[in-house]
């Protein structure tokens, strides 16, 4: 069977098996990979075999390289009886204890300032326009807490006027005001984010480079994640670079 897997031979492989021949790990992960880069249907009959080849102690070389080849076919499967047997393979890794609540390592937005300057025009040397609608804000807060705000209030681009104005644009009014919520109050200590607001509020959090923002809005996702929108929650994670949900 091993020369058989190492040539690439699915038919004999299978034969072999077919005749009692067992599994090894090497051979039955080679096996699959073969199968699966050549889009065969061989997949199917090949999964429901797993369990003649996991081992109990879950070596380095399952996790390091059969876990990634069973997360890429099921990256990538269109076929739903694959889908449901990657599935069954995944829990039954897994156990089947609930899974542990992504915690919200929120990290320091910075210095706290007084809540009532938030979009207050006193002492205000810098105006956002966001929907049309001015929002004031404070050169010192911004430039501290993003890299991206200090990339804007430094650029050749903002406008000339004093105080500048900067255009916001793919933002609401509202997800701004979030962020700006975020960065005067040195943390999400008291933000209170609608759930349908979570996804938008994290893809600005990404925007404006604000890591404390991005990691409260993935514990706020993952406590919203059904079969409904696992696939939109998904795309968000992609986008927004959010490791940890995926």
């Amino acid at each position: 069977m091993y020369h058989s897997t190492e040539n690439n031979h699915l038919e004999i492989t299978l034969d072999l098996r077919n005749l009692g021949v067992s599994w090894s790990l090497h051979c039955w992960m080679s096996t699959l990979a073969t199968a699966h880069g050549h889009l065969d249907s061989m997949i199917d009959q090949l999964l429901q075999d797993f369990l003649h080849v996991w081992p109990d102690d879950c070596s380095a070389q399952f996790v390091d390289e059969c876990l990634p080849l069973l997360f890429n076919i099921f990256r990538y499967s269109k076929n739903e009886g694959t889908t449901l047997l990657l599935a069954d393979i995944f829990s039954t890794c897994y156990g089947w204890e609930a899974i542990r609540p992504i915690r919200d390592y929120t990290l320091n937005g910075g210095a706290r300032i007084d809540a009532k300057f938030v979009n207050n025009p006193e002492l205000s040397d810098v105006q956002f326009r966001v929907e049309g609608r001015v929002f004031y804000a404070h050169k010192i807060v911004l430039v501290t807490t993003s890299a991206r705000f200090r990339a804007m209030l430094t650029s050749k681009l903002t406008s000339s006027t004093s105080p500048p104005i900067i255009h916001i644009n793919d933002i609401r009014y509202h997800i701004f005001q979030l962020v700006m919520q975020f960065l005067y109050n040195g943390g999400c200590d008291g933000l209170e984010v609608d759930q349908n607001d979570v996804l938008e509020l994290m893809a600005a959090a990404n925007f404006f480079q604000l890591d404390g923002l991005l990691r409260f809005c993935e514990a706020q996702c993952a406590t919203m994640v059904d079969l409904d929108n696992i696939v939109s929650m998904y795309i968000h994670a992609k986008v927004s670079k959010v490791s940890y949900s995926l």
